[in-house]
């Protein structure tokens, strides 16, 4: 049976990743931070999606929706239900 020294020394990464996705991610040159009340992270395909409030703030522009994905590879975003962008 583990430690809880080793279960939490399994957890650090996990930690850490989560704690970078919530603060600002630097995605291709562009300062782009997400938020949500529910935030989750594809390492595979990396996807981010923000759901309850979400908010995704660029440089150039907001949107606000009920649930937002970001494509990290393609750049593409998207909004889904009651969604707002402000330029």
């Amino acid at each position: 049976m583990d430690s809880i020294l080793e279960k939490f020394r399994r957890l650090i990464p996990t930690l850490i990743f989560f704690i970078i996705i919530l603060t600002t991610i630097n995605m291709s040159a562009e300062k782009v931070k997400i938020k949500g009340l529910d935030i989750s992270y594809s390492e595979n395909n990396q996807k981010m999606i923000a759901s309850g409030n979400a908010e995704l703030i660029h440089p150039d522009f907001k949107i606000f929706a009920d649930l937002i994905r970001y494509n990290k590879v393609t750049g593409i975003i998207e909004g889904i239900n009651n969604v707002e962008m402000i330029q």
